[in-house]
């Protein structure tokens, strides 16, 4: 049996996207609703990387195919980078609107 839960709220976007943190020598997280070309090259070399790793796909395909061409609204994409700017984490959320299932995968470096 698949257990009950609130139903997902999403906070209202913020004015403009931008890094949850910036204190020098921490990871600085962006939330955007869809990565620039650069940025989804950065993720693709991860997810192989992760793929090499372990041997097992970090994301499913449906996410992977998200990245490269867009999702339907209530999608979010977010980057983690290190202080020198490396892509060191990725992650993908769908929380559509009124639609109390959200999902979310994740991948690190």
């Amino acid at each position: 049996m698949r257990p009950t839960w609130p139903p997902a709220t999403r906070a209202p976007p913020s004015p403009e996207p931008g890094p949850l943190s910036t204190a020098p020598g921490t990871v600085s997280v962006e939330v955007t609703d869809r990565l620039p070309a650069a940025a989804v090259a950065e993720v693709r070399a991860l997810l192989t990387a992760a793929l090499a790793a372990d041997g097992v796909r970090p994301v499913s395909e449906e996410s992977e195919l998200r990245l490269q061409h867009g999702g339907p609204p209530g999608g979010t994409d977010l980057t983690a980078r290190d202080a020198d700017g490396t892509l060191v984490g990725y992650a993908r959320l769908e929380l559509p609107a009124g639609d109390p299932e959200a999902e979310a995968e994740l991948v690190v470096a």
